[in-house]
């Protein structure tokens, strides 16, 4: 399991999309719905908004595939500035 620092960008293209401190974007696939309620990630309400965010990858099922991975969100709070 991976733990990262990102400021959420949105819900683009079918993905939560989130930048990290280096200004790399990460498309989160899958999200736990309870965070996805709790953090209101379907509207604009957190967006540019700092998670601390508890995350794993998993392989594509066709391995002729460009995707690096398919990220998805375990755990996440959001930091108080």
């Amino acid at each position: 399991m991976n733990s990262e620092v990102f400021k959420y960008v949105g819900f683009l293209n079918q993905n939560y999309t989130f930048v990290d401190r280096n200004g790399k974007t990460v498309n989160f696939a899958k999200c736990r719905k309870d965070l996805i309620e709790i953090f209101k990630l379907n509207n604009d309400e957190n967006i540019n908004e700092w998670f601390k965010i508890n995350y794993f990858v998993t392989q594509p099922q066709n391995h002729f595939s460009d995707n690096e991975g398919i990220y998805i969100v375990s755990d996440m709070e959001i930091l108080k500035q």
